[in-house]
This record gives structure tokens, sequence and C-alpha cells, in this order.
């Protein structure tokens, strides 16, 4: 297999720069570079030792997302030799920051000015040499016009090869939204689109297997590798769960949670289950609100509900898929409250794949298709609880209308009769945490990013 070559422009006393810094950003050092190097033959290591440069943001690069499935190297756009050029893979990676989306950094900057003269001009002489934009952090925005917009302009202006900028991210249905804008404008196509969802395919099975025992100190089971920790033998049909639910929420800023929430209290149901939500300057400005007097009442007023953590960044330590396996275990199902409901981009996380790990059959109060999603990665969902139907209702208040009818159908049922219905589908629970470990151990990720940057 070919090596692959990180490429940077510049380093600095605590490290190298990422890529994506415009010439306005820095311009001492853009106009130091491309003066100095000028004609200069490859090959020289070029340090800035200016201290109003260094790094000052903990912006992941390609090492920190694929060092673990590829040898990467790290190079100097001035040190890349000319068998680099012609025999390695040579990739410009821009990736998200603290404070910008990759979709929100593309659509407002102006590509031509993100390079150095030197590193431009790699990029246009030589196949080998890419950008790669990659998101492994969001996935649940718009993608405008803009996005697809400036790359367009950049390709078509300078003439630029389609298969030269790779863009990779957590929205499980690019590929869709890429080709309705080609549809819109009728445009040839100037990238490549390719969804790898690291919540989904990558960090949850890699931590089952690597983290048997938690390294923090809240307590926490013993997390099983290939071996399920419960099984029908030892859980006879005698042995009740006391909840018919659990609906972790946490985050009462993203205010659709509050909203599931209230529907659950108007309709009896919040008892029947075990629900948590955080406190949020959000929300409670929202409550503020005359005509949000309901939610002061029967949320505001009585929350926070905490049923594990008092804090979200207990959580957020055991990579925010490890939680006390109590709750868990005095439940039957779990009402998922996901990161987005809008229509447009679908976005899987965590909170999706924590009742996989905890064997929960699970309905999802997130993007519509997300169960369609989940199933073309080859997840098991749960018809025998739930009309699945409401995964295709694109308006995001009708579909929780039609998600609350499913929650109180499931809650009419006895614990008893629940139980036996738990253990009808328990199959599918094993399954569902197995592919998750499977994708962490057969090279999944390597695969898709392989046939993306055409390894």
């Amino acid at each position: 297999m070919k090596n692959i070559n990180s490429l940077y422009e510049f380093i600095t006393p605590n490290g190298f720069l990422p890529m994506g810094y415009e010439i306005t950003d820095i311009p001492i050092i853009f106009s130091e570079i491309n003066d100095t190097f000028a004609g200069i033959n490859n090959g020289v290591l070029r340090t800035i030792n200016k201290p109003k440069f260094r790094v000052s943001n903990n912006t992941p690069d390609v090492f920190d997302l694929l060092s673990e499935y590829f040898e990467i190297h790290r190079k100097l756009v001035h040190q890349i030799s000319d068998d680099n050029l012609r025999q390695d893979h040579n990739l410009f990676v821009i990736t998200s920051t603290n404070d910008e989306t990759i979709v929100e950094y593309v659509s407002r900057v102006n590509l031509d000015n993100i390079f150095t003269k030197k590193s431009f001009s790699l990029f246009k002489q030589y196949d080998s040499v890419k950008i790669l934009l990659i998101d492994n952090k969001e996935g649940c925005i718009e993608y405008t016009d803009d996005f697809f917009g400036n790359i367009h302009k950049f390709t078509h202006r300078h003439s630029i090869k389609s298969n030269k900028i790779i863009f990779i991210t957590n929205t499980s249905n690019i590929k869709r939204i890429y080709e309705n804008y080609l549809a819109k404008y009728d445009l040839p196509s100037f990238m490549v689109c390719e969804s790898i969802n690291f919540c989904v395919e990558g960090e949850p099975g890699k931590n089952i297997v690597k983290y048997e025992h938690t390294t923090n100190d809240y307590e926490v089971e013993k997390i099983v590798e290939r071996e399920t920790e419960y099984s029908l033998d030892k859980a006879p049909l005698t042995h009740l769960r006391d909840k018919h639910f659990l609906c972790l929420n946490r985050n009462s800023g993203r205010l659709h949670r509050p909203k599931l929430i209230l529907n659950l209290i108007q309709y009896n149901l919040f008892n029947k289950g075990l629900v948590s939500l955080f406190k949020s300057d959000a929300f409670d400005n929202f409550c503020e609100e005359p005509e949000n007097t309901e939610y002061k009442l029967q949320i505001q007023q009585k929350y926070p509900f905490i049923i594990d953590y008092e804090d979200a960044d207990a959580v957020a330590d055991m990579h925010n898929y490890f939680t006390n396996t109590d709750m868990w275990n005095r439940a039957y199902f779990s009402i998922v409250n996901e990161t987005g409901v809008s229509k447009g981009s679908i976005f899987i996380t965590e909170k999706t794949i924590r009742p996989m790990i905890y064997f929960h059959p699970l309905i999802v109060y997130g993007n519509p298709h997300t169960l369609s999603e989940l199933r073309k990665l080859g997840f098991e969902t749960f018809p025998e609880f739930f009309d699945e139907s409401y995964d295709t209702i694109e308006d995001e208040n009708e579909r929780l209308s039609a998600i609350v009818a499913n929650v109180e159908k499931v809650c009419s049922l006895s614990l008893e009769e629940l139980h036996v219905l738990y253990h009808s589908v328990y199959p599918k629970l094993v399954h569902n945490k197995n592919l998750l470990i499977k994708f962490a151990t057969d090279g999944h990720i390597k695969d898709k990013f392989s046939n993306a940057i055409d390894l």
C-alpha cells in the first residue's frame, strides 16, 4: 500500500500549524514563506519561530482520527520529495475547529487564500496531492448552497479534477444531499463525498473492546467485550424490571428534548420510565416566555431530573458511551432524544448507540429516516415494539406525536407482558452490540476511508 502523508505548510515552536488559516489571518507568515522558498528545491525544513503564531487551539488533525487505522506521516510542504509526490498519497487535511464546523468554514472562506503558492502548485500539478475536508464531530447541520458553491467555484476556476477534493463527514446521507445539489444546478460532480459515522462505526466498538474497565472514579460495572453480560438463562421470566423505559436527555438547551418530556408528562407516561434532564440557561429563558408557561410549571420548576450522574461531564469522561448499568437493567426500552430532529441531514450519535451497548430496544426522536440509515449499516430495529413508520414522517411535530403514541401503546402493557416481549427480541440486541464490535475490529473505517481517497 502507498504511504499516506499529511501535509502542513508551517511548523511553530509547539507543533504543526493546522491547515486552513487564511492569508488574511497570518499575512506575515504567508508572505515570508512565499518569498523565502521561491525557486528553492524540495526538502528544506522551515520553522516559524514567531510566538504570536503559536498553535492555540486543540483542533484534531488526521492523526487523531485515522492514525490507528493507517501509518500516516507528517510532512512539511517544503520537505516533500519527488518520490513522495510520485509514489504516495499526499493530503492537505482541513478539519472542524472548536468554534466552527467545516461546513461553516468552507461556506465563508475563499479557498484560494488558504494555501501558499508552493502548496497550490503541488496540488494543481500532481494527482497524488489532494484536499481532505473531514468532520468527525458534527453532522446534523444545514448543507447550504454556499458550502458546495464555494468548492464548485474553486474547482471550476482552476480546472481541478473531481477526485481532488474529498469531504468526509458524520452525516449519513451526505451523498444524497450532494447529488440533490448537483441536480438542482445541473452540474457534473466536482468532489468526492463520503459518510463515515465515527460515532457509530468507530468509537463505540473500539471502546467496548478497549475499556474492559473504565479508568475514572465513577462506579461503573465491568464492560463486557464479546460476551453478553446478561443471558436468558440467568434472567427467568419472573425476574421483572420496575420501569417501562429509559429516556436520557441531559442537555435541556436543545429544546426538542423538554418538548418530548412535556408530552410524556401530558400523556401520563413520565412515571412509567426513568427520565433525566439537566438545567440550562437556554431552557430557563425559554420558560420565561408567556407562551411557554406549561413548560415552566411542568418541567422547569421541578427539574433537574437526575437518574445517574449530577454532572454531564461524568458521562463525557467515559467516552459518552458508558454509564452506570443499574438504570439500564431497571427498564425495558429506551426513548432516544437525539442531537437534532429536523429534516435534511441525518446525524446518528452516541445517544442512539448507548442503548445498543446495554441491550435496549429503542425508539428514536431524531432526524427523519434515522432508522433506515441504521438498517443500511446492518443494525436491527424493533417493529415488534413500535410502528416504525414514524421514521418516515418529515414534520418533526407530527413525528413526535407518532413517537409518543408508540410509547403510550407499549406502556399500556404490563411489566410482565413487556418482559416477554423484551426476551423475544433479545437475539437482535446481541446482534447490534456485536456489530458495533465488528465495526471496530474488521477494518470497517479503514476500508471506507480507503475507498474515499482511492487507496
